[in-house]
């Protein structure tokens, strides 16, 4: 997997895993890096590679099982989840949004492990 996709997916993950970020991005408050709850998808599944990049995970997973299954329900609950008729600030008070936020903080955490997988 190409370099350029895992560090994006990296700064994704990293947005993903931040509600304060997700509100700075998604309400243009953050000068610098203007976002919202499309663009993070559109970025992290179109661009990115999200699919790809798990699928190599689950098949090189080897003795790191509990994390990669971590990102394989984080990978699932992002494809199940209904922002249809939402708008971004009722995606970020969305109790199951916030489920997502909080599994993706221990994705983000087992970065390192990902990362020591792809390279093996």
């Amino acid at each position: 997997m190409d370099i350029k996709y895992i560090e994006n997916i990296y700064e994704d993950l990293l947005e993903l895993s931040d509600i304060k970020i997700q509100k700075q991005y998604w309400n243009n408050k953050n000068p610098g890096h203007v976002s919202s709850y499309t663009e993070l998808m559109c970025r992290l599944f179109d661009d990115d590679c999200f699919d790809d990049f798990v699928g190599l995970l689950k098949k090189n997973a080897g003795c790191f099982q509990d994390q990669v299954k971590q990102i394989v329900d984080l990978h699932e609950k992002l494809n199940l989840y209904n922002e249809k008729g939402k708008t971004d600030n009722n995606i970020l008070s969305d109790t199951k949004w916030w489920e997502i936020v909080k599994l993706s903080k221990v994705v983000f955490n087992n970065w390192p492990v990902y990362v020591s997988i792809l390279n093996e």
